[in-house]
C-alpha cells in the first residue's frame, strides 16, 4: 500500500499559478546555482518556483559532483541548510554525513524541505523560496571572498532569522569627545535587533579592519584597545565609554545598567576624576560587562530558534476542533473522515490585527471566508493532490459553523 500523508490547513492567501519548463537534460551544480542565485537576486518572482525546483535538483546532483567547483558549491549549500536545521532534527544526521564526505542520503534532504511548507495546499514551497531568497541577498550584501560560506557573519544570522527589526551603528557623534586629542573613532559595526523573535534576540557585528569580515562580538570589542590598557589615556577612555553606551542602551535595554554606572560615575557631585580610581573602576565595569555578555549570550543561544520565517507575515493561528479516523476498505483503500468545526468567535482578529488592518483602510465585518484545504502528501512528503473548499461564516448572531466532514480514499 503507498504510504499517504494527510495534511489540512485553513487560511485565506492569494494563489499563485506557474508553468514548469518541458524537461531538460540535467545541469550541472555549477549552472543550477547560477541560475537560482541569479532569479533570487533579481526579485524575478515568477521565476521563483521553478528556481525553487532547480534548487532540490541541485541536491539530488550532491553526491554525483566530480567537480571541483560542483563540490564546493554543493558544500556551501549543505552548509546553508545547516545554518536553518535544528541539531537535534532527525535529517542532521544525514546532513552532517553529506558534509563530511562519508555519504548520506540526499533524499531525507529533499524530504526535509518539502516537511518546512507552511502551506501543502499551494503548489510551491514558500519556505524554501524564502530560504534562497536570503541567501542570494546575504552574498551580495554581505559577502566576503575569504570566508568558506561566502558571506560574513550577518550574513549567516540573516540566512537563520531573515531582516532585524532594527539596526543601528554605533559611532561617536559627541563633540566634546571628538575634540579629545586622540582619534575616537570606533571600528566599523553593526547592531541588530529582533524584537518580532525575542527580546533576547540581538547582535552585534565588529570588523577589526576593511580586510576582515564582520564577526559576531562583544560591546567590549567597541572599545579602543590601547585605551583600555593604558592607565594614562584612562580621561580619553571614560567619555568614549558613555558614548558608546548611551548609543547601546537606546538600542537594547540590557546595556542600561553599563550605561547608568557609568554616567552616575561620571556625574557625581565632587567627581575628581583620578587616574588611579578611574583606572580602578574601568577595570571593574569591564570584568561585570563581560559577565553580562556571557549571561546575555547563553540566553540567546538557548531562545532564539535555529530559523525564523516570516513566510506567513502577520497572519493569526486559527484552531479549529479536528478529528479524523482512518478505515480500510475491502479493496484494500484507504479511507479517511475527516470532521472539524470552528467557533465563529475564533474568527475576530486580535486587537493590534485589527488596528494594523484599520490602518490600511479596511472596515471591520461580520462575514468572513474560510478555506479548508486537504494536501495529499507522498512518502517523501512531497505534496501530491490539493483538494480545497470554501465556507462563507457569518459572527452576526453569533453562531458556531456546524461540524463538517471530509472523506478521502487512497489507493
Amino acid at each position: 500500500m503507498r504510504r499517504l500523508g494527510l495534511v489540512a490547513l485553513f487560511c485565506a492567501l492569494p494563489f499563485w499559478a506557474y508553468s514548469q519548463p518541458a524537461d531538460t537534460p540535467a545541469l550541472s551544480i555549477q549552472t543550477l546555482n547560477r541560475h537560482i542565485i541569479g532569479v533570487f537576486s533579481n526579485m524575478q518572482f515568477a521565476a521563483y518556483p521553478y528556481a525553487a525546483e532547480q534548487y532540490l535538483e541541485l541536491l539530488r546532483a550532491i553526491p554525483a559532483a566530480a567537480d571541483t567547483e560542483d563540490r564546493h558549491i554543493a558544500c556551501r549549500h549543505l552548509r546553508y541548510m545547516g545554518m536553518v536545521m535544528a541539531a537535534d532534527d532527525p535529517a542532521r544526521p544525514e546532513l552532517d554525513r553529506l558534509l563530511s564526505g562519508s555519504g548520506g542520503d540526499i533524499e531525507v534532504l529533499v524530504s526535509w524541505w518539502h516537511r518546512q511548507d507552511p502551506l501543502p495546499y499551494s503548489t510551491f514551497n514558500e519556505r524554501l523560496q524564502e530560504h534562497l531568497t536570503r541567501i542570494a541577498f546575504a552574498l551580495e550584501h554581505y559577502a566576503h571572498e575569504d570566508d568558506e560560506r561566502g558571506f560574513d557573519d550577518r550574513g549567516e544570522i540573516y540566512v537563520r532569522l531573515g531582516a532585524p527589526a532594527r539596526s543601528k551603528e554605533i559611532k561617536i557623534v559627541s563633540a566634546g569627545v571628538w575634540l579629545n586629542p586622540y582619534s575616537a573613532r570606533l571600528p566599523d559595526n553593526d547592531f541588530w535587533v529582533y524584537r518580532q523573535i525575542d527580546k533576547e534576540a540581538h547582535y552585534l557585528f565588529v570588523r577589526t579592519s576593511r580586510r576582515k569580515p564582520y564577526r559576531i562580538a562583544t560591546a567590549e570589542d567597541l572599545i579602543p584597545r590601547e585605551l583600555v590598557a593604558s592607565r594614562r589615556r584612562i580621561g580619553l577612555l571614560l567619555p568614549i565609554l558613555e558614548e558608546i553606551f548611551a548609543q547601546l542602551a537606546l538600542a537594547h535595554p540590557h546595556y542600561g545598567t553599563t550605561y547608568d554606572a557609568l554616567n552616575g560615575y561620571l556625574n557625581v557631585p565632587g567627581y575628581s576624576g583620578s587616574t588611579n580610581s578611574a583606572y580602578q573602576f574601568v577595570r571593574r565595569l569591564v570584568d561585570k560587562m563581560r559577565l553580562d555578555e556571557d549571561f546575555y549570550d547563553r540566553n540567546r543561544n538557548q531562545i532564539v530558534p535555529t530559523a525564523f520565517t516570516n513566510t506567513l507575515g502577520g497572519a493569526e493561528y486559527l484552531a479549529p476542533a479536528l478529528r479524523w479516523a482512518r478505515f480500510l476498505e475491502p479493496e484494500g483503500q484507504t479511507r479517511i473522515e475527516l470532521y472539524w468545526g470552528l467557533s465563529s468567535d475564533a474568527l475576530a482578529p486580535s486587537r493590534s490585527l485589527l488596528r494594523r488592518l484599520e490602518r490600511e483602510g479596511h472596515r471591520p465585518t461580520a462575514r468572513y471566508l474560510v478555506t479548508f484545504s486537504v494536501s495529499k502528501r507522498d512518502a517523501r512528503f512531497k505534496t501530491q493532490e490539493i483538494d480545497t473548499r470554501h465556507y462563507s461564516v457569518s459572527t452576526t448572531l453569533g453562531n458556531n459553523l456546524r461540524a463538517q466532514s471530509w472523506t478521502t480514499v487512497s489507493t
